[in-house]
């Protein structure tokens, strides 16, 4: 189910929904794929009782998925600042879990005050795993952008790292 969320799209959506329907609705980790499913699908607002109850719980085994997760709500429901404070310090607790510290430098990449922290997130995550395509993806962008073509030595930055992530994951052709 997680999957079949993390690929995308319409038929994916709706087969992991279809699976999940099927799955018990009281265990953490059907919660945490429902959460997933609902900020995939863009229904934040059916997160709230699902984030209150995982938080209470005490038999979650993954508590840096749910802050993840809660993170994502937050950036999705506009309330920035939480969602800084938030990934501030899973990266803090959670320096080598390179989930945590994607999800951090995907939302931060979208807020333009928090750029240069992405980018510092980006290359620990590839420090930590260099096998995995996004974090080199999005420094790919990040070279390329308008303000850091300004520097001609960054346009080659960034195609090494598209080239990079290129040969890593050849389907992978956008940031996620």
């Amino acid at each position: 189910i997680k999957s079949l969320l993390e690929q995308g799209g319409e038929d994916r959506l709706n087969e992991s929904f279809k699976l999940l329907q099927k799955e018990d609705t009281n265990s953490p980790s059907t919660k945490l794929l429902q959460i997933l499913y609902f900020l995939r699908s863009n229904q934040p607002d059916r997160c709230v009782g699902l984030l209150a109850d995982l938080e209470q719980e005490t038999a979650i085994t993954n508590k840096a998925q749910l802050v993840v997760l809660k993170a994502e709500y937050l950036d999705k429901t506009d309330q920035h600042e939480e969602t800084v404070r938030l990934l501030d310090q899973a990266c803090e607790e959670y320096r080598e879990d390179v989930d945590v510290i994607l999800c951090a430098a995907r939302i931060f990449f979208g807020i333009p005050e928090q750029l240069s922290k992405s980018v510092l997130l980006l290359l620990n995550a590839i420090k930590i795993n260099q096998d995995i395509a996004e974090p080199f993806i999005l420094l790919g962008y990040f070279y390329a952008s308008n303000e850091q073509r300004q520097n001609p030595s960054n346009l080659q930055r960034a195609i090494r790292c598209l080239e990079k992530a290129f040969q890593l994951d050849p389907h992978q052709t956008k940031p996620s």
